[in-house]
């Protein structure tokens, strides 16, 4: 992932609310509320989308369900990997977007790399355009 410093005149968004978004895959994420800053710019890998990454007021919280084992797609009961994470959403480049289509997160492990991750979303999250 190439990373960009974001133009100066970029605007940050915010969320009234929490929001809670599936990934897509698996898992859900809760975004906080409040003001997202612009942070930088790259190209999304998943849907080779460019776009801005805005980075949360607060962390992120993942809920992961357990699996049993690795051929069983069953959760175990009652059971989630949940992990607080910094990082934000991704918004594409596009004359009018329609929502943030992934979240982003830095790295918990120093094995994993500097390079933050990026999961899509199943459906878009809107938010607001702060002036």
């Amino acid at each position: 992932m190439e990373i960009q410093v974001v133009p100066e005149n970029s605007k940050p968004i915010a969320l009234a609310a929490v929001v809670t978004a599936t990934i897509y895959g698996g898992g859900t994420v809760i975004l906080p509320a409040g003001v997202y800053q612009p942070d930088f710019k790259a190209k999304e890998e998943f849907r080779g989308t460019e776009g801005v990454f805005y980075r949360a007021p607060a962390k992120l919280l993942f809920i992961v369900p357990v699996l049993l084992s690795p051929n069983d797609t069953r959760t175990a009961a009652a059971k989630n990997a949940n992990t607080l994470v910094t990082g934000g959403m991704f918004v594409p480049n596009s004359i009018k977007p329609t929502g943030a289509t992934a979240i982003w997160y830095e790295p918990v492990s120093p094995r994993a790399g500097t390079a933050p991750r990026v999961l899509p979303l199943e459906n878009p999250v809107g938010f607001q355009s702060c002036k």
